[in-house]
């Protein structure tokens, strides 16, 4: 196995996910050489709402430029 995807969504500040919580961690054909009980996500806040605010404001920020440079 190379990859684990984690679905962080409904998710918030305070949840975490352990080993235990994963799906492989049920799998009898994987060996998990780590304690089901290891923390593998601690979500502390979430930021996405401010980022996509700056992205949009960063946007805007790229039209008015090239209005001026008009």
């Amino acid at each position: 196995m190379q990859e684990v995807v984690i679905d962080l969504d409904g998710m918030q500040a305070g949840n975490s996910v352990r080993v235990e919580d994963l799906d492989i961690a049920k799998n009898e054909n994987i060996k998990i050489t780590i304690p089901e009980d290891t923390v593998i996500v601690n979500v502390s806040e979430f930021k996405r709402a401010a980022l996509e605010e700056t992205a949009d404001a960063g946007a805007g920020n790229e039209a008015g430029n090239e209005e001026q440079n008009s």
